[in-house]
């Protein structure tokens, strides 16, 4: 696994968060169109609503995936989080300043905190390409 990943609890939509995240840190967070697919334990396909920051000039990317979909989530394990920050390829951000500036800064925001993946079996099924 080549990310980072930051667990958000908050009671606000998604563009919300995206909208003060990309002030913050000068992203594009941007809503896909499209749904995030993955795989659960059982090898069901399941799908979530997803904003991306791509910079190909420094081959980062920024996924803020919505953890609780119809019913499914996308780490069970992490059921009180309603939003995840995958940071893919991540070579430019001190992720623990980066989950500090946000708890700060956006008020919109009750808690932060730094996922370790290999403490969370489903996490193996989210794969980035």
């Amino acid at each position: 696994m080549n990310y980072d990943i930051l667990g958000i609890c908050t009671n606000a939509p998604s563009y919300q968060i995206a909208w003060r995240i990309n002030q913050l840190f000068r992203f594009n967070l941007q809503y896909s169109d499209k749904l995030f697919v993955c795989y659960n334990k059982k090898g069901v396909e399941t799908s979530f609503p997803y904003y991306f920051h791509e910079d190909p000039d420094d081959f980062h990317h920024v996924y803020m995936i919505q953890n609780n979909y119809e019913g499914n989530k996308l780490i069970p394990e992490l059921f009180q989080v309603d939003y995840f920050i995958f940071f893919v390829n991540n070579e430019l951000f001190d992720i623990e300043e980066f989950r500090q500036k946000i708890k700060k800064d956006i008020d919109l925001i009750q808690v932060t905190y730094r996922v370790e993946p290999e403490k969370y079996k489903s996490i193996e099924n989210i794969i980035f390409e």
